[in-house]
């Protein structure tokens, strides 16, 4: 089923009750977005995600969540609070703990890591920064199988 495209679709699909607890979501995703990534990791996601697994795939985009050190709010990021807001990005850069960015860390606001959080809280992804059809199928199909193991 195609749940559709635009902001916000990776969670509104969670909401459906028409999606069974048994699914697997493929995301697919033309940039990478650190208000997405930090939203998978957090408990409101989660408890909609249910049984539900997600793989998610970025494509046509130049960053690699898997090994990108810092990934900044996306500038149409209009959803994810502020740093420093009630579920906001989380302090990654504030080594001293006083709730401010040490100066010379330069961004602020989006998430050190990605790749680490998205492994850490068990999803699968794919980075494919030509958009190859063939393997992004291929990809889709290894995750289904597995799951179904």
């Amino acid at each position: 089923m195609n749940y559709g495209l635009g902001p916000n679709k990776h969670y509104s699909v969670l909401k459906n009750d028409k999606i069974p607890q048994n699914a697997l979501i493929i995301n697919i995703y033309g940039g990478a977005c650190a208000g997405t990534i930090w939203e998978m990791a957090q408990p409101y996601y989660k408890k909609a995600l249910g049984s539900r697994k997600v793989f998610s795939i970025w494509i046509n985009t130049n960053v690699n969540v898997k090994t990108v050190k810092f990934l900044k709010r996306a500038s149409d990021d209009n959803n994810t609070p502020q740093y420093g807001k009630r579920d906001g990005f989380p302090q990654f850069q504030d080594l001293n703990h006083n709730g401010k960015f040490e100066p010379n860390l330069g961004e602020k606001d989006g998430l050190s890591n990605p790749g680490k959080l998205l492994d850490k809280n068990g999803y699968k992804y794919l980075y494919q920064q030509d958009g190859n059809v063939e393997k992004i199928v291929e990809a889709i199909y290894c995750q289904a199988i597995s799951y179904l193991e």
